[in-house]
Order: structure tokens, then sequence, then C-alpha cells
């Protein structure tokens, strides 16, 4: 099988004026909108026009000073949500100097909502651009001429060993990684690290992601239990792949390492896993948060009237329901949601959601479970500081106790604030029983040692598209 793969690549200069289109284009309808929400203002159309062309000199000077457009490979628009943050936040400083110095003439609280709207539609527009690039012109090498001559591998499975080795050679350099190999069909697409997770059953799984992915040349395996890997090797032998055994790794993250004579002495916990987000991406994360839950708020109030009078109409009932659960430091708090079920339904005691055909369900309820509006309140929690947009899902002490006799670890989680959605949600669904209570909580102790705010954007953009192209998750 080659090692070549079939790629093309859209020109550095292309993709810069294309961002900086869409860049214009998110000035121009925040400045729209802007309007929309103010009282008249005097030579608008100077100010639109002005914005725009200002809007442009800024953009082309803060993707020049990021480099957001010179590489575009597979998943870019997910692995370079960094780079795009900070594009955004240099062109919005100078777009305040051109506001607030009168070169264009807005009043100043116009101004700032200018501000805020056009970095928050920038980031929305243009990413979504990325993610169509990238899937029509699918490339999956930085640069192709360092990775012909490299054997393009996979790794088996996706356990923390198979991410630490996914680390250890990308450091090393020797391998052209393809992604992990997987045999749970519900990790199927999903992202470890920055590699792809692939579900596989058979031979001609592997045969098609050969065919796919350019041509395979082995699999790595990062453990040395051939009774559970020996199907998977036949099939290697049977096609021609190398069977590469990979050294068991016994620390699996640097960030979780420890000094053993001090941990065997008492004074630090080895399981111990520690946040990984620096305190700079902390505010910077916060500061997101309350912006957007504020600007969330105000649109979507006439949606949140909708939800309240159609639950009201059903059975009288409150619209917003309360429930205390557990959150940044083991701190309770009330999350709120609109109320889904009937009056009495823990009438016999705390029950998990059961799905769709959940008997407690009101009919409303359904629906507003289906489509996640269910949800909508919580941007109050974020705007309180109660919860983020990402984090991990919050829960009730009467289960946490219960996870907590199984896996201790969750403890570890009081590190950081519980999210409206989760990287563990994505993959992880509903937790309708003890068993994916605890695969969610591996997830979200995954997310907690690697999460950064490319990582959160990522989540975030998943979650948009899930609910967007109605995935039940």
């Amino acid at each position: 099988m080659g090692k070549l793969r079939n790629t093309s690549y859209a020109k550095s200069s292309i993709v810069l004026i294309e961002d900086i289109a869409f860049s214009m284009l998110a000035t121009l309808l925040a400045t729209l909108i802007a309007r929309w929400l103010s009282h008249p203002v005097f030579n608008f159309k100077y100010i639109v026009l002005a914005s725009v062309a200002a809007a442009g000199i800024a953009s082309f000077i803060a993707f020049e000073l990021t480099g957001t457009h010179k590489v575009i490979v597979r998943h870019s628009s997910m692995m370079s949500m960094e780079k795009f943050f900070w594009a955004g936040i240099i062109k919005e400083l100078l777009m305040g100097a051109v506001y607030f110095t009168h070169i264009i003439n807005v009043p100043p609280k116009m101004a700032l909502f200018i501000l805020i709207t056009d970095f928050l539609l920038m980031l929305t527009i243009i990413l979504t651009s990325r993610i169509l690039s990238a899937r029509i012109y699918d490339t999956s090498a930085i640069n192709p001429a360092e990775d012909i001559d490299k054997p393009s591998v996979l790794i088996s499975g996706t356990s923390n060993e198979s991410v630490a080795v996914n680390a250890v050679l990308n450091v090393q350099n020797q391998y052209n990684l393809l992604g992990f190999l997987t045999t749970n069909k519900q990790l199927n697409g999903s992202i470890l690290g920055d590699q792809k997770v692939y579900y596989f059953k058979d031979e001609k799984d592997l045969e098609k992601y050969s065919w796919n992915l350019g041509g395979i040349d082995g699999i790595i395996f990062p453990h040395t239990d051939r009774e559970k890997d020996q199907k998977l090797m036949e099939i290697c032998l049977g096609l021609g792949l190398s069977v590469i055994q990979f050294p068991r790794i016994e620390s699996l993250s640097k960030k979780r390492a420890v000094d053993k004579a001090a941990a065997s002495a008492g004074d630090i916990d080895p399981d111990y896993i520690k946040d990984a987000m620096p305190l700079g991406q902390l505010v910077i994360k916060r500061g997101f948060d309350l912006a957007l839950s504020a600007l969330l708020l105000i649109v979507f109030s006439p949606l949140f009237l909708i939800c309240w009078l159609a639950i009201k109409a059903e059975d009288k009932g409150p619209a917003i329901y309360r429930q205390e659960r557990i959150g940044r430091g083991g701190i309770p708090f009330n999350i709120l949601k609109f109320r889904s079920m009937k009056l009495d339904a823990e009438a016999a005691g705390p029950a998990l959601y059961a799905g769709d055909e959940d008997p407690r369900l009101t009919k409303t309820g359904r629906f507003l479970r289906k489509h996640h509006l269910d949800e909508l309140p919580q941007l109050w929690n974020v705007f309180t500081g109660d919860m983020s947009f990402i984090g991990y899902r919050p829960e009730r002490q009467y289960y946490i106790d219960q996870i907590m006799a199984i896996n201790p670890r969750y403890k570890y989680l009081y590190q950081i604030r519980p999210g409206v959605t989760s990287y563990a949600t994505l993959y992880n669904g509903y937790t309708d029983s003890m068993d994916k209570m605890l695969r969610r909580l591996d997830l979200d102790l995954y997310y907690l040692s690697h999460r950064s705010i490319a990582f959160d954007c990522r989540v975030l953009w998943n979650t948009f598209c899930n609910i967007v192209f109605g995935k039940i998750f």
C-alpha cells in the first residue's frame, strides 16, 4: 500500500482573501444589528461603509500576524481555534482604536456592542467556512514532503496509554500518525488529542480506511495483551500490514507525573489530575462565558417567553425547574431548566432520565428535551458564574456518592466550573445508567487534563452542529 496521499491544498492567498471577506461580512452584520437595537444614528451609511473598510484592513493585519491562513489541513478549523481567537482579539483592538479615537464617529455604547458582536460573528462565520473547506480539500498532512517517507500508522485503542503513545510518537516524528482504532462504535468520529478515532469491526473496515486515508502501513499496539489484540493482529498480517509493538507506558501523562518518593510517603496523591488550562486562558474563558451568555440572554429572550407560555398552558405548573447540583469546589448551586416533566416526576425519589419514552415527560417537555431547549435557562447559570459553557455536566450529590464509591477521582472535577455542555456529552449521550456515568467520568477527566481554549471551541462547535442537524445526544 502506498504512503502518498491524494491531497489538494488551497493557496494561502486565496484563504486569506476568503477570511478577510468573511470578517468584513461579520462587521457589516454587527453594525446592522447594533443599528436595529438602537436609536437612529446620524450619517449611518457612512459609518457602515467606513466600518467595513476598516474591518478589511484590521483583518488583514490580524491574519498576517497570527498566520491563520497559511495552513489548511483536515480538522484545521478545530486545531487552529486559538489562532483564530487571537486574530479576532487583534482585529477588535484595531477596530476599537478607530472607534474610540473618533476616526469613525460612533456612539461609545454602540461601538462596544459592535466590537463584541463582530468578534463572535467573525469566529462563527470563518470557522464554519473552514470546516466546509477542510471537507472539500480533505487534506491530512501539514507538509506532504515530510510525510511521504514515513510509515503511515494507526494506533490501536483509545485508552490513556494509547493517547500517551500518540503524544510520544508526535515528538519522535518517526511515523505519519493517522488516528486511533476502536471497537467502541460510540467513539467513531470523535477526536482524541489531535487525532480522529475510527471504529473497527472487521477486515473490510481496515481496507476502507486504507483507501480513505491514502494507505496504511501498520498498526501500533501500545500494550502487550496479545489475547485482546489477536484478531486485529491476524487481520494486519493477512493484509500485509506491519504489527508494531510499543513499550508499555507507565506514566500516562506528563501532567500527572509525580515524585514517587513523595507519593509513597503520602505527600502527593499519585492519581491526582491537574487542570490543564493556564491562568491566562482561564481569564479569557470566563470573559467569553460572560459576554456570550449576556448576548444570548438578550437574543433568545423571545424564545424564553414562548417556552414559558407553552409550559404554563399545558399544566399551569412552574415553568422554571430548579435542582441542586454540585459545582466548582464541591459547592452546591441551583441549576435552572425549563420544566420538562410532570410535577410529581420524582415523588418516589431520584431517578435518571430514561429517554424520549420516559413516561414522566409532558408533551411540551418532550419537545423541549428533543431540541435541547430545556437547557436555555442555564445561560443565567453561566452569566452568574455557577457554570461555564464547556465543562463537565454537574450531578446531584445522590449520584456523586454512588460514582465516588466506585471511582473516587470524581473529586478532581471540582477544580473547574461545570458546563452547559461537555466533551463527554458529545460521545456518551444522556447518562441513564451507572456504567454511562463511569464512562462519562473517564471522558470528563480526559477533558480536565487536556482542556484549552482550542479544546473548548471544538466542543462548542460540535455541540452547535449536533443541535442544528438534529443529532440526538
